[in-house]
């Protein structure tokens, strides 16, 4: 008897050990840098207006030419998960919001391409967190345990929003990552 436990517990230590060993699905995030964004229209440059937003790499920073201004950058996600399950994510964000006048908002979003419907999976604003001269990295998780994953039904995107209410501030992304939110 003693042989036989002391073979199953050998084999049950190598079975454990084997599954340790193995990769995460979450060991696979999506990340990006400010500067790889498309800029929405608005931000972009006209014949009779300049561009609201400098794309430097990696930094996407919101200029200051004008008191009052916004611009969007969107960001899509590429399907770089274990598709063998879907998961909760989490949206990480560096950015750098210098003051009260300026903020930096991302949302994560999902678009079903069959229903048309769009799911809000995780938000992150800067303005949750104190203001700084230097960039910070913040995260934040989906709640109410919203999924991602389907990139057969839905495509996925981060859109971030630079914002400024005056002409001092600086408002600028620099990186932004998706992985899966651990509890």
């Amino acid at each position: 008897m003693n042989r036989k436990l002391s073979l199953l517990q050998r084999t049950l230590f190598a079975s454990l050990l084997s599954i340790g060993l193995l990769p995460a699905a979450h060991a696979y995030p999506w990340t990006s840098t400010g500067s790889t964004g498309t800029p929405d229209e608005d931000a972009l440059p006209t014949d009779v207006a300049p561009g609201k937003i400098t794309m430097n790499m990696p930094y996407a920073t919101l200029k200051n030419s004008q008191a009052s201004m916004f611009a969007t950058i969107r960001y899509n996600v590429t399907a770089v998960f274990d598709t063998s399950y879907n998961f909760t994510p989490y949206l990480q964000m560096r950015f750098l919001d210098s003051g009260t006048t300026t903020q930096v908002y991302a949302v994560l979003r999902a678009y079903n391409t069959t229903t048309g419907v769009s799911r809000t999976l995780a938000t992150l604003d800067s303005n949750s967190f104190p203001a700084s001269a230097a960039y910070q990295t913040q995260t934040a998780c989906s709640p109410n345990n919203q999924w991602i994953n389907d990139f057969v039904n839905e495509v996925y995107y981060v859109d971030v929003t630079l914002s400024r209410t005056s002409t001092t501030g600086s408002a600028a992304v620099a990186a932004l990552r998706v992985n899966e939110c651990l509890w």
